[in-house]
């Protein structure tokens, strides 16, 4: 089973790999197993992961660098520069918390309760 992308795609020994959403739908043990895959392709055979994803603990815990779209409007850089209570909160219409380690890398996130939570509107999402 070749997981969500196919082995043609490193056949030419790339520098870059672009892969959207490719945990969603998966189990817990299959989506560790792809996100251990691409470490280790970004490690070892230094080929940058470009991951589109809606998951923002995935984006904390598995990142380096981030950017973030709305509207046409991208924001990008490191992860601790990028995942901020304003940029996010900005970015999907929610007040969100970024909660950070003591060097100020995001571990997790809140939000405030639903029915305090104001009208979203247009398009958003993450790009590692």
């Amino acid at each position: 089973d070749s997981g969500p992308w196919s082995p043609r795609a490193l056949v030419r020994d790339p520098l870059v790999l672009i892969v959207d959403e490719p945990t969603s739908g998966l189990d817990m043990s299959a989506a560790e197993s792809v996100l251990q895959t691409m470490k280790l392709l970004s490690e070892e055979h230094r080929i940058t992961i470009v991951y589109v994803t809606h998951d923002l603990q995935t984006a904390i815990e598995h990142s380096t660098h981030a950017g973030l779209f709305r509207n046409g409007r991208i924001i990008s850089g490191t992860l601790k520069d990028v995942i901020n209570n304003n940029n996010m909160s900005e970015t999907f219409g929610l007040p969100i918390t970024i909660q950070c380690d003591i060097e100020g890398k995001p571990q997790s996130y809140s939000l405030v309760p639903h029915r305090e939570r104001p009208e979203i509107q247009g398009h958003s999402g993450i790009i590692l």
